[in-house]
């Protein structure tokens, strides 16, 4: 900790100044996992970042900043869990909600933020939804089980039982 006194700073620079802090952790942290997207402690690391950032901007009612904040860490967490695998796009797309919410954070225009926080919402719900198309080799004719499949099977079993 410092000595130096916050008792004339605004809440907007004290976020700003974590701002600054907790994107050098995810800029880093989105590097390691350039080399390497499965990487346990870079995700930890991001996703830790991404939600002191939705903490901090949720402490001074920046709502544009906390739902940017939310869908980066909603994507990390994800990550985690296995759910998503971090690629190009989405380094991308984290790096670029940093430099949204510096842009919400500099508070010269509300308009364009807003605007461009729903596209980018929308961009980070694509990129955050697994893959639910079927494999091109899975059909209904994979799975079907034929009749005589079913006869071995259960004269197999039988047959062990005995």
């Amino acid at each position: 900790m410092t000595d130096e006194d916050f008792s004339q700073v605004s809440m907007l620079s004290l976020f700003q100044a974590e701002l600054e802090t907790q994107s050098q952790a995810l800029t880093a942290g989105l590097l390691a996992l350039e080399r390497n997207p499965v990487a346990a402690d870079a995700l930890e690391a991001c996703m830790r970042a991404a939600h002191s950032l939705k903490g901090a901007a949720r402490i001074i009612d920046l709502m544009p900043a906390v739902k940017v904040a939310n869908a980066m860490e909603d994507c990390l967490v994800a990550a985690q869990r296995g759910n998503v695998r971090v690629g190009r796009e989405h380094i991308d797309a984290l790096l670029q909600g940093c430099d949204l919410l510096k842009l919400i954070a500099s508070g010269s225009s509300s308009e364009p933020a807003n605007s461009e926080v729903e596209t980018f919402l929308a961009k980070f719900e694509e990129l955050s939804l697994p893959e639910a198309k079927p494999r091109p080799q899975d059909s209904a004719a994979d799975f079907a089980t034929s009749d005589d499949a079913l006869e071995q099977l259960a004269t197999t079993s039988s047959a062990n039982l005995l």
